[in-house]
C-alpha cells in the first residue's frame, strides 16, 4: 500500500528577537522554502494576540523527500534578508504522514521534534559547503 503522496506540512516557531516589522521564514533547501534564497524563504506571520509565536501557511511536501533541511531567518519588513540564526548545522524534518506540525525556537534545538522525535538525531550532518566530507569514515 502506498502512503499518502504529500504531507502537510506546518510550521509554529517561537521568536522573541524580532523587531516591530520584520518576519520570521523558514529558508531551506525545497523551492517551497526559496532554495536557500532567504528572499523567497516561506513567510509566517504572527498578531498582537500570539507575538512571539509565528506560524506559516500549510505546506505540502512530496513524502518522496527523505529529509528537507532548513534553518530559521528574520527578514525586514521588505523581504530583506535582517539573518540567519545562528546554529551549527541545519534543522531537518522528514515528510512522514499525512500531517506534520513543526514546532521551532529561535536558535533553540532542544525539545525540537514535530512530533515524530526523529530530527537532530545525527547533527554531524556535513554543512552544505563540504558535501563531499564522507571520506575517511570507513
Amino acid at each position: 500500500l502506498m502512503g499518502p503522496l504529500f504531507t502537510r506540512v506546518s510550521f509554529r516557531v517561537r521568536a522573541p528577537v524580532t523587531q516591530f516589522g520584520e518576519i520570521v521564514g523558514v529558508c531551506g533547501e525545497l523551492p517551497e522554502f526559496g532554495e536557500w534564497d532567504p528572499s523567497q524563504a516561506l513567510r509566517l506571520h504572527t498578531s498582537p494576540d500570539t507575538f512571539p509565536t509565528w506560524q506559516s501557511d500549510t505546506v505540502l511536501i512530496g513524502t518522496y523527500v527523505a529529509t528537507v533541511q532548513y534553518k530559521l531567518v528574520i527578514l525586514g519588513a521588505d523581504g530583506s534578508l535582517v539573518r540567519w540564526e545562528e546554529l551549527s548545522g541545519n534543522r531537518h524534518f522528514a515528510p512522514v504522514g499525512e500531517e506534520l506540525s513543526i514546532v521551532d525556537e529561535w536558535e533553540q534545538v532542544t525539545g525540537h521534534g514535530g512530533g515524530r522525535g526523529s530530527e537532530f538525531t545525527s547533527p554531524e550532518l556535513a554543512p552544505l559547503e563540504s558535501a563531499g566530507g564522507l571520506e575517511g569514515t570507513g
